[in-house]
C-alpha cells in the first residue's frame, strides 16, 4: 500500500483512526490463520492436516457449546482430544502464533504517519 495524497489528506481531517489488529497492522507469515494449525500439528508432532481439521471442528463444537459470544483456547481445547496435556497444547498454540506473526510494513508507515500527525488511535481487536 502507497500512502498517496488522498489517504494523507483522510488521515489528517480525521480526529480518530480505528487499526485492526489482527490481518491489519499484524499478519502471519504463513499467510491463511488456519495454516498455523498445520504448524502447531507438525510441532506436535501429529499429522499436520489431521491436527488442522480437528482444531477447526473443536472450535465449531466448543462455539456451540459455550453461551458466549467469544470463546478461550482453554474452551476449544476441552472438546479437542489430542493426548496431549491441554495446558502444553494452548502453550504451544500461543507460542506458534507469535513465531508466525509479522509486522504489516505498509500498514506500520500509516500507523507511524497517524502518531506524527497527533491522531488519537483507537485498536480494535476483531476476530
Amino acid at each position: 500500500m502507497v500512502m498517496n495524497d488522498n489517504l494523507k489528506r483522510k488521515v489528517l481531517e480525521a480526529e480518530y483512526i480505528s487499526f485492526d489488529i489482527f490481518d491489519t497492522l499484524v499478519i502471519r507469515s504463513c499467510g491463511k490463520p488456519d495454516n498455523v494449525f498445520r504448524i502447531l500439528g507438525q510441532r506436535l508432532g501429529i499429522n499436520s492436516e489431521k491436527f488442522r481439521q480437528a482444531r477447526i471442528s473443536a472450535e465449531k463444537k466448543a462455539r456451540k457449546l459455550c453461551n458466549r459470544s467469544e470463546i478461550s483456547l482453554s474452551d476449544i481445547y476441552m472438546s479437542f482430544d489430542c493426548g496431549i496435556d491441554i495446558d502444553d497444547v494452548i502453550k504451544e498454540e500461543v507460542d506458534t502464533e507469535k513465531a508466525v506473526c509479522i509486522v504489516n510494513p505498509d500498514m506500520m508507515k500509516l500507523y507511524q504517519f497517524c502518531q506524527n500527525n497527533g491522531k488519537k488511535i483507537i485498536w480494535l481487536v476483531v476476530k
